[in-house]
């Protein structure tokens, strides 16, 4: 634990992301009372996880250079390696945030603002894109995801302003320019998962989307490829039968949203851990 401000408290629609070159843990953001944002006089919202040291420690961002409180934003960490002058390297790591919401309803204080925090400083810096045109920057959004794949940030779906969105758009973190990149033929969805694909090779050509609320949980899903910055021509669709008994459907992946979901390049696999199977209460103004 911190020495004085403890742990971290229970809470969801936070971020979480391991930084590897650092055997770290980022978490930032979250509510613990439903669609209310963490706020910076409960020393909560921003805390690091070393993970040699076992050790809790709180990041004060209670200043003006440091995102506002949210939930339900995005997240995703970026690594690069400089060569020193006595020839050894030192690595860099950045954690990215974009979007979330600080209200209850989707077009209640959604956000579009991105952010990076380096894991060596411990500190926040606001990226202001160099876009000459607005409309490249992605509309506000909260339960969206986004990754980093081959220096630069992909940002998919979530709900915005306008509704449910399956929209992508990248940003090259060299230029600072965000793409809009080819929608997906998906229905516009929150709380997807939203994962690389790697070729046999390890190389990253493709980017996965599947689940996410769209009016219902769903386990569809679609395939994007980088090179050719075009989607899968279909989408596909697994199979599920409420009706069908445990045994039979344990081997079947159950439509759900705001899961837990990565890539594990050594076993060639997805993994996706929880999620909500069952739409809440707050139906379109909770993960979807």
């Amino acid at each position: 634990e911190d020495p004085k401000y403890g742990k971290p408290v229970n809470r969801s629609s936070h971020g979480l992301s391991f930084c590897s070159p650092n055997n770290k843990l980022f978490l930032y953001g979250g509510e613990r009372i439903a669609r209310t944002p963490l706020q910076p006089n409960e020393n909560q919202s921003c805390w690091i996880l070393d993970l040699v040291e076992k050790q809790w420690k709180f990041v004060n961002a209670n200043t003006d250079e440091a995102p506002s409180p949210r939930v339900a934003h995005a997240q995703a960490v970026h690594h690069t390696t400089t060569t020193q002058k006595d020839g050894g390297d030192s690595p860099t790591t950045d954690v990215y945030i974009f979007g979330g919401r600080a209200g209850i309803t989707m077009s209640e204080k959604p956000m579009q603002d991105l952010w990076k925090f380096n894991i060596e400083t411990e500190t926040w810096t606001e990226l202001k894109p160099n876009n000459d045109e607005a409309a490249d920057i992605p509309e506000a959004r909260s339960f969206h995801k986004m990754l980093c794949c081959n220096d630069a940030l992909y940002v998919f779906g979530g709900c915005g302003p306008s509704g449910r969105l399956a929209d992508l758009h990248k940003y090259d973190i060299a230029t600072n320019v965000w793409t809009t990149l080819p929608k997906s033929a998906l229905r516009g969805r929150g709380g997807p998962n939203f994962v690389v694909l790697d070729d046999s090779n390890g190389t990253t050509k493709k980017l996965g989307v599947i689940n996410g609320f769209a009016g219902e949980e769903t386990n569809d899903g679609h395939v994007y490829n980088i090179e050719t910055e075009s989607w899968d021509e279909s989408i596909f669709k697994l199979s599920w039968d409420e009706e069908e008994s445990s045994e039979s459907s344990k081997n079947k992946l159950r439509p759900r949203s705001v899961c837990a979901s990565g890539y594990m390049p050594s076993l060639n696999k997805i993994v996706i851990f929880g999620g909500e199977v069952d739409p809440s209460d707050l139906g379109h103004e909770g993960a979807g």
